[in-house]
């Protein structure tokens, strides 16, 4: 149970890192030291710990969501003792940062005001505080905005402010506004082509436009990246899939689309009609045994093991040179022998006399 709490606790602790707009974190100013030095431990501690999560490893996740913990603690106490003793703007970044990642952006956009209001003025600072408010409610969410599109006055071509065009693009995402998200990942990619948020921005409008194909190819070319973003991309994907349901929106007839629209709807977590969509791009490329590879790792993933078994070895049928294909198979075949023993006629009861 403890483990199950700390790797529930890890796991939201990587979650808001991914969504906490970031300021560097190897500052040289000495000032900081404690407080940056803290907070490097801190993401050494999240890197290891999503190895930890992918490897299963109980006992490393619950050890390094406890090192996680401590070090952003000690890094909020140091920076919140400068910004006590000083006031001054960097120290207000940090603090601010900090409190972010812990969850306190009520306390976050207050610091952010105050700052602002005794005369700082900077494009991290309106993100801050954009950002903050935007977390608050809806009461909150325009002044929000507004904070976030003065960040943009600023600064509007940087590396900082790729993330300030996310911000703004998922929070239109949120709210069911893809052709305002389209503006902001739009300018995020203009900036940098390969932005894993901004790409993954870009193919949940895709899928409103219902340019289905355009947005397969863009979750291809962001392939592993996307990882740190699954539960973001899942229920965005969520949304945009139904918004395509709902209007009837269709797409050709092709192999490339039924197999884009299939790992959208397996990103989705929508799993049996990731099958109907892998089946029907398999039926239209027999020979494909990336398809039957596809489909037949998401029916044993739903326990559908005699399906996953059909599949596979309509793999092997068109490429018979897969060994651990072959393998899987035969794994296949060993977990459906119990439940055919115990199908069998007169299986379980003594013999007949």
């Amino acid at each position: 149970m403890v483990a199950r709490s700390h790797a529930r606790c890890l796991g939201r602790i990587i979650l808001i890192a991914v969504l906490a707009t970031a300021l560097p974190l190897r500052v040289n100013a000495s000032p900081f030291l404690n407080g940056d030095d803290a907070l490097q431990r801190y993401e050494a501690a999240l890197g290891k710990g999503q190895e930890a999560m992918a490897k299963n490893d109980a006992a490393a996740i619950e050890s390094l969501g406890i090192e996680a913990e401590s070090a952003l603690a000690e890094a909020l106490e140091a920076y919140r003792d400068h910004y006590d003793a000083t006031g001054d703007a960097g120290s207000a970044q940090r603090y601010i940062r900090v409190l972010r990642l812990k969850g306190d952006h009520d306390l976050a956009a207050e610091i952010a005001a105050e700052t602002l209001d005794s005369g700082a003025d900077s494009a991290l600072l309106w993100r801050e505080y954009g950002s903050a408010l935007l977390t608050m409610g809806k009461k909150k969410q325009q002044e929000g905005i507004d904070a976030l599109y003065e960040s943009l006055k600023r600064d509007k071509t940087s590396p900082e402010a790729v993330k300030t065009y996310n911000e703004l693009g998922f929070f239109y995402l949120n709210n069911a506004m893809p052709v305002a998200a389209a503006s902001a990942f739009d300018a995020v990619l203009a900036m940098d082509s390969t932005d894993t948020q901004g790409q993954l921005g870009r193919l949940v409008v895709d899928v409103y436009n219902g340019d289905i194909g355009q947005a397969g190819d863009r979750l291809s070319a962001v392939g592993r990246d996307a990882q740190p973003y699954d539960v973001i991309l899942r229920a965005q994907l969520r949304l945009a899939l139904r918004d395509f349901d709902i209007h009837r929106r269709s797409f050709s007839d092709t192999v490339e689309n039924h197999y884009a629209y299939a790992r959208l709807l397996y990103s989705a977590a929508r799993l049996p009609q990731a099958i109907m969509a892998g089946k029907r791009a398999a039926r239209l490329a027999k020979t494909d045994i990336k398809l039957w590879n596809f489909l037949g790792a998401i029916q044993s993933q739903i326990g559908d093991y005699p399906g996953a078994q059909r599949s596979y070895e309509a793999s092997l049928k068109a490429n018979p040179d897969q060994p651990d294909v072959r393998g899987t198979v035969e794994k296949l075949k060993e977990a459906q022998q119990p439940a055919a023993q115990e199908a069998a006629p007169g299986a379980g009861k003594g013999p007949l006399r």
